[in-house]
């Protein structure tokens, strides 16, 4: 579905509105939301994870944003909330490299909360989520609510929607979808 929806030059800001819809759903949501990662967590999948409030690996998760290596330009939205949870060399390296990175790694970094062994991970999240359920929801909400605001304070962000754009009609882009699917490495042109 993904070569599908990224080859139409329209479709790209089609489907990031698919993703960006509910990961606004998830950060605007009164209620907190907590993602229980097992395994692959990457791109738009970990750009869902990081919409939630709370973040819980299992220890063999793995995490990457491989737009660089995809032609693809990543979201503001989703690069502003990359930044506010890694900070900015952090982000830079994820978004730069592209490569994946251990559990651990993401804890280090701050990508995620905790790190737990596979086994123990839901029964944490459960235990976790009952708990949350006994605290007071408006306290909860507005807690929410004011962090949302102090991450969402940034400036202008209309030159990187364009840069955005750009990057989603490049030949680059067909480029990096092409490898994807092929199981091969990108050539890239800067076109």
């Amino acid at each position: 579905e993904w070569q599908q929806r990224r080859s139409a030059a329209q479709a790209p800001g089609q489907h990031d509105n698919t993703l960006h819809l509910p990961e606004l759903a998830l950060e605007n949501s009164a209620s907190r939301v907590l993602a229980m990662i097992r395994g692959f967590c990457r791109g738009g999948g970990l750009e869902m994870a990081r919409a939630c409030d709370l973040r819980y690996a299992g220890a063999s998760a793995s995490f990457a944003i491989p737009a660089a290596r995809l032609g693809i330009g990543y979201g503001v939205h989703g690069t502003n909330r990359l930044v506010a949870s890694v900070g900015h060399a952090a982000a830079r390296e994820i978004m730069l490299s592209g490569r994946r990175y251990k559990a651990d790694e993401a804890l280090a970094m701050e990508l995620i909360n905790r790190v737990l062994p596979d086994g123990e991970l839901e029964g944490f999240v459960r235990k976790l989520a009952a708990d949350l359920a006994s605290n007071a929801p408006l306290s909860m909400a507005a807690s929410k609510s004011i962090i949302n605001g102090i991450i969402e304070a940034r400036g202008d962000f209309s030159a990187g929607e364009a840069l955005i754009e750009r990057c989603a009609k490049s030949e680059d882009h067909v480029e990096g979808r092409r490898a994807f699917m092929e199981k091969r490495a990108p050539t890239f042109k800067g076109k």
